[in-house]
């Protein structure tokens, strides 16, 4: 079964952060140009509505201008005013919101002085009607001059109003188009977002059931730990955190060390070694750390202050993620070993002594009649030097006498008793005892 580790979340992790950050950064260049889409299409709305404004004006104009020279009311001239102001100020608003359309700037430069032509000959007309009311054939000449102006004017307006109206759907089927895509994207986004919360929500589920299951494994295993190492008497078992201080201390420990788990539990781990040996468990320590696991024979020292030879057995112990969290110490007492060890060693020196030196000549043999040690008297005997002995057979260096030796040898090697006082003629000849 696979186990998700630190890294694969990590990863996963900068996947969806980046899955995310992209989604918002599309959304946002979407959502931006769609925005932008609608400003042109309410920039062109405006265009037509002020072109439909300008022409609705002008007609008022004309209108207030046509009642005034008919009537004579001077309330008439209230609209007629505000027209030849108005105006004006309508043609540079369709200057500046045409300002990105050459085609359009091109039919303005040509329908502006049309515009004054027409206000200019309305003013004419109003001044001769206060100057003159019985000019007539004056004012239809000036109203039969302002239709051929209007016919011209009025096919700009309708010109300018196609142009504008043809742009406009353009506008806004792009901008629908736009608007599709940043929805689309916006729903994709939703969705994506809410697999992702369910796919976090399963593995965190998974994560959660797992390290469940496995702080349920572990403290089992810790019971099992607990009381198998509890139950060891001939071994001290102890584990220690990362700075050296003690953790658990089993019945072995105590009876190794004398110290009770309420008197040692938290201590330093260097309490168990000679203040002048400090050297020694801190080297155990960091080799341990480095290498994992480390081997030696040491002094240690009781409660009492007794000094014995022990094994230091370090294990580094290492968490789910592999980071280290302890030492686990075996401990056993090896001074009886120790002194049974020089004793031997002592036995050996003595024994090799009393062969090295010995007055007549010795040598040893193993089961396969080859030399195996051989002191200096013997190898006189022989005319070579001790080193040239070993390790080769009988029959290589005593010829002329093995056929007499490897039968004796042979028996002795079988049957363990001892062959005494066994004369053997040669160009030499010695006793084997």
């Amino acid at each position: 079964m696979w186990t998700p580790s630190p890294k694969s979340y990590k990863a996963a992790f900068a996947v969806v952060f980046c899955l995310i950050v992209g989604i918002g950064i599309a959304s946002y260049v979407l959502s931006d140009r769609f925005a932008y889409s609608e400003e042109l299409v309410i920039h062109t709305y405006q265009v037509i509505s002020l072109l439909t404004e300008v022409s609705a004006e002008l007609s008022e104009t004309e209108s207030a201008r046509r009642g005034y020279v008919l009537i004579g009311d001077n309330t008439l001239l209230i609209e007629y005013d505000v027209g030849l102001h108005t105006i004006p100020e309508r043609l540079k608003q369709l200057q500046s919101l045409t300002a990105d359309n050459p085609r359009q700037q091109q039919r303005l430069s040509e329908l502006e002085p049309l515009v004054v032509a027409r206000l200019g000959i309305l003013t004419q007309s109003v001044q001769l009607q206060q100057n003159d009311p019985s000019a007539r054939d004056q004012q239809l000449e000036f109203t039969r001059q302002g239709v051929t102006v209007d016919d011209k004017i009025r096919t700009l307006f309708r010109t300018m109003e196609e142009e504008e109206t043809q742009l406009l759907r353009v506008r806004s089927s792009l901008s629908a188009g736009k608007q599709h895509r940043a929805a689309m994207m916006l729903v994709l986004t939703f969705l994506l977002a809410s697999m992702i919360l369910v796919s976090l929500f399963l593995i965190m589920s998974s994560e959660v059931a797992r390290r469940a299951r496995a702080e349920t494994i572990a403290k089992e295993n810790e019971e099992k730990y607990r009381l198998l190492v509890s139950g060891i008497r001939d071994h001290a078992i102890i584990r220690i955190d990362l700075e050296g201080r003690i953790i658990t201390w089993n019945q072995g420990a105590q009876r190794l060390f004398g110290y009770s788990s309420l008197e040692i539990l938290g201590e330093s781990f260097f309490r168990l070694y000679q203040s002048c040996e400090e050297d020694t468990p801190r080297r155990h320590l960091s080799t341990a750390f480095e290498k994992g696991h480390v081997n030696d024979e040491c002094q240690q020292v009781r409660k009492d202050g007794s000094i014995f030879w022990a094994t230091a057995d370090l294990t580094l112990l290492r968490n789910d993620e592999g980071q280290p969290r302890g030492y686990a110490v075996i401990t056993r007492d090896i001074t009886e070993r120790r002194q049974q060890r020089e004793e031997i060693a002592q036995r050996e020196a003595q024994l090799n002594a009393f062969f090295f030196h010995a007055p007549v000549g010795l040598a040893v043999l193993d089961q396969s009649l080859y030399f195996q040690k051989i002191n200096a008297p013997f190898a006189e005997l022989n005319g070579l030097l001790p080193g040239e002995h070993i390790g080769r057979p009988v029959e290589d260096v005593i010829t002329d006498m093995a056929s007499q030796i490897e039968p004796l040898v042979r028996r002795v090697a079988q049957t363990g008793e001892s062959i005494l006082n066994q004369e053997i003629r040669g160009p030499m000849f010695f006793f084997l005892r």
